[in-house]
């Protein structure tokens, strides 16, 4: 199948009926909290459960251990036998059939979901997941039924801790090949009058009254010269001293 960039042969592709992979059972598989699930998924079509990664055993009335879907109101959702089901959903939609980067991420405190490395819901949850010895189905889902993908999956990935909002952001943005651009809050500063050859610090305050070195210390090569500095916070206040 073609993959994200419309290489052929790139992607796994599922049929809808029978089709899935398997991942023979592990104990690095077996955990109770910590897992961040990620993978492309394409869907042939919206309103219907496609599974991404399950772990159950394939068989009727066998038991299941997670289930990372989308579920039939097109939401991503990742459910886990505690024993019961915890069930978290996200509450962005993905209501098409394109491409998208979709992920799990289970700390022990909340479930997060991703679609496109955007945070799409967050669901505080402790319950740990009771652990089973079912292998990895890729493509199907058992506790709703034997259902199995019909579309398109690349780049499946498992990670052994839940990771954050910026991994996942970073996961997203490695495989899409799209570079992201975080803001924030330049301060450009003017020093003027300037005695060329003589070293400068500058100092940063918060009540003017404690000072601190901001930065490395530098030589004035012109009698007037600029720089932009991070200031994250309101209420910060710079002053240039000769050290």
């Amino acid at each position: 199948s073609l993959d994200y960039f419309g290489s052929e042969n790139q992607a796994f592709g599922f049929d809808g009926n029978s089709q899935r992979i398997v991942v023979p059972a592990s104990p690095a598989f077996e955990v109770r909290t910590n897992i961040t699930i990620a993978a492309w998924l394409k869907r042939q079509q919206v309103g219907v459960l496609s599974p991404i990664v399950c772990k159950d055993d394939n068989q009727p009335n066998g038991s299941s251990h997670f289930e990372f879907t989308v579920q039939t109101n097109d939401a991503l959702s990742f459910i886990y036998w505690a024993p019961g089901w915890v069930k978290s959903e996200s509450s962005t939609k993905i209501a098409d059939t394109l491409w998208h980067h979709v992920a799990a991420s289970f700390d022990g405190q909340a479930v997060s979901l991703y679609i496109d490395g955007v945070p799409a819901g967050v669901v505080p949850q402790t319950i740990p997941m009771l652990p089973g010895n079912e292998p990895l189905q890729i493509g199907e889902a058992q506790a709703s039924g034997f259902i199995y993908l019909n579309g398109q999956m690349d780049e499946v990935q498992i990670y052994n801790r839940g990771l954050s909002d910026y991994e996942v952001r970073q996961v997203y943005a490695v495989d899409s090949g799209r570079p992201y651009s975080s803001v924030g809050r330049a301060v450009r500063i003017d020093h003027l009058y300037l005695r060329v050859g003589t070293n400068y610090q500058l100092q940063l305050s918060h009540d003017l009254n404690t000072w601190a070195n901001f930065g490395l210390p530098f030589t004035a090569t012109s009698s007037l010269q600029s720089q932009f500095v991070d200031a994250e916070s309101s209420g910060v206040y710079f002053r240039l001293i000769v050290p």
